[in-house]
């Protein structure tokens, strides 16, 4: 059996993934072409032109169309269907902050809000019409609380692994890509501190457009 893990940049796939493959022995066999399914920010979703354009022509863009989780698993090379997958995400109002950040550094192209919750919107919308027992959602601001003795993100996991992680389980203060993460940084998430970035007006543009409240439809 093969994991994969999948999910839209700035929204804590390393750390993540990190922390799993630690305390449950588990690998994941993602791969770096960025154009591929193997790619963790690959973009399973149908409309193409909705995925983010970066300062490299067609960085992340890809021409495949996949209408159930068996078709992603052929595309990967598993015709027994066994491959299981996590598919990571944020609360949308403490991602959008961090991949506008992210995407200034970087100079995308692609820069508005809309913009990237229409990905997001698409990027869970798609997931969610494949997805079986085969598949786990895992909320970044969860993962988190396992810090503070919060098991149930623990006990999903062993389920889904089908074993216990490491008696002590190991936490880590960097991983690729991302900032050091402190305590500060923690309560950032945590106590929703990142709610302060919006004005009033930027709140009720995102909250009344239909994309948004679409995306709220899946209780994230």
């Amino acid at each position: 059996m093969n994991y994969y893990i999948y999910g839209l940049q700035r929204s804590g796939t390393n750390v993540i993934q990190t922390f799993i493959e630690a305390n449950f022995n588990i690998f994941f066999m993602n791969g770096q072409d960025r154009q591929t399914p193997y790619h963790k920010h690959f973009r399973i979703y149908d409309n193409k032109d909705l995925i983010p354009q970066t300062d490299k022509e067609n960085q992340y863009k890809n021409q495949y169309i996949i209408d159930s989780l068996e078709d992603l698993d052929k595309l990967l090379g598993n015709l027994t269907h066994t491959n299981r997958y996590i598919i990571i995400y944020k609360n949308i109002f403490s991602w959008l902050p961090s991949i506008e950040k992210w995407a200034k550094k970087c100079m995308w192209k692609t820069n508005s809000k809309m913009e990237f919750i229409e990905d997001y919107l698409n990027f869970i919308k798609k997931w969610y019409s494949i997805k079986n027992n085969r598949v786990i959602f895992v909320n970044y601001e969860d993962f988190l609380n396992i810090c503070d003795d919060n098991n149930s993100l623990i006990n999903k996991l062993s389920v889904f692994f089908n074993k216990e992680p490491e008696k002590n389980i190991s936490f880590f203060e960097k991983v690729n890509c991302s900032e050091k993460f402190t305590t500060e940084k923690k309560k950032y998430y945590i106590n929703n501190e990142y709610m302060s970035l919006y004005s009033k007006e930027e709140l009720d543009e995102i909250k009344n457009n239909i994309i948004y409240q679409e995306l709220m439809s899946y209780n994230l």
